[in-house]
């Protein structure tokens, strides 16, 4: 067991990782060694890592201000010190494959669905009176970000198959690069969060208006139900809208009767993306964004002062 500057992003979470059986069972006190090492100033507040297989579990964050110090548990079948120290050494070394290749995944499935959307949302309907241009400028940010996201993702994956994450791993110990890849974490989920607005309220005048089941409304949306959700869409562009005024627009054709069925379910379409890259979203940043590790929008707050 040694300290060590750890320069790389967090893997994994010790605590949930031993819930799903994810790890071996593991007959180590760490309570107790966070304590023994909260007794000493050298070591209070340092961090605690658990390595596995090359995979690594944060059981305690460091709370080092200055910088990020671990001390790193593992499992050693040999008692030759170098042996152990080599494993060390791997264990901080050696990129998670697995990791890069969800994150990508995750990334690059977004831009897919951002893309998708786009396309399959001509001729759609919306539900809201329109977006504001500041949704719309967090819209395209969230592209962009999702869209560089995807692209270092696929780098990191190539890095680590041709040049064993060298490159990779001097990445991750540069804090321009922490930075830069928070902020387009924050982004990118500040945008998905922002989708979520349209969801929901999409969702509110469907539950609001039709009679059928969920699963229901992208076969078939019969007469009737086309009309209530017409009038719930006037009457969502239109607060405070008398019917007086709804047969007016009506009349006027600024309003249909009834929306046809192809426009509605367009727009359930675009949406079902929209849900699905708002999950994506969160997902990838659970796994190794600003959800995983909060502590990372401070870091990378005092990094861009600091650069002021």
């Amino acid at each position: 067991m040694q300290t060590l500057q750890y320069l790389r992003k967090t893997r994994g979470d010790y605590k949930y990782a031993s819930l799903l059986h994810t790890i071996s069972d593991v007959d180590f006190d760490f309570e107790a060694l966070g304590q023994a090492l909260d007794c000493q100033r050298d070591f209070y507040g340092v961090g605690i890592l658990y390595s596995e297989d090359q995979r690594e579990y944060v059981v305690r964050q460091s709370r080092s201000a200055a910088s990020a110090k671990y001390v790193i548990v593992t499992k050693v079948p040999h008692i030759s010190k170098n042996v152990a120290a080599a494993s060390l050494r791997d264990a901080i070394s050696s990129p998670s494959l697995g990791k890069e290749i969800t994150s990508a995944a995750l990334s690059c499935g977004g831009l897919l669905l951002t893309i998708g959307a786009a396309v399959l949302g001509i001729g759609a309907i919306p539900f809201t009176l329109g977006t504001s241009s500041a949704m719309v400028a967090l819209a395209v940010a969230g592209t962009a970000a999702t869209l560089a996201q995807c692209g270092l993702s696929l780098y990191r994956i190539y890095d680590i198959n041709e040049n064993n994450g060298e490159n990779t791993a001097w990445l991750d110990s540069q804090q321009w690069y922490l930075t830069t890849s928070c902020i387009l974490d924050v982004i990118s989920v500040a945008s998905a969060g922002a989708a979520l607005r349209d969801i929901l309220i999409t969702y509110r005048t469907m539950r609001a208006a039709s009679s059928l089941k969920v699963s229901q409304w992208l076969r078939s949306l019969p007469r009737q139900d086309r009309a209530r959700i017409t009038e719930h869409i006037m009457r969502t562009q239109n607060p405070g809208i008398s019917n007086k005024a709804i047969k007016s627009f009506i009349a006027i054709g600024k309003y249909p009767t009834r929306f046809p069925t192809e426009g509605l379910q367009k727009t359930l379409q675009v949406q079902l993306l929209n849900s699905l890259n708002s999950m994506s979203a969160f997902s990838g940043s659970a796994i190794g964004g600003v959800i995983n590790s909060p502590r990372s929008i401070f870091d990378s707050g005092e990094y861009v002062v600091g650069m002021l």
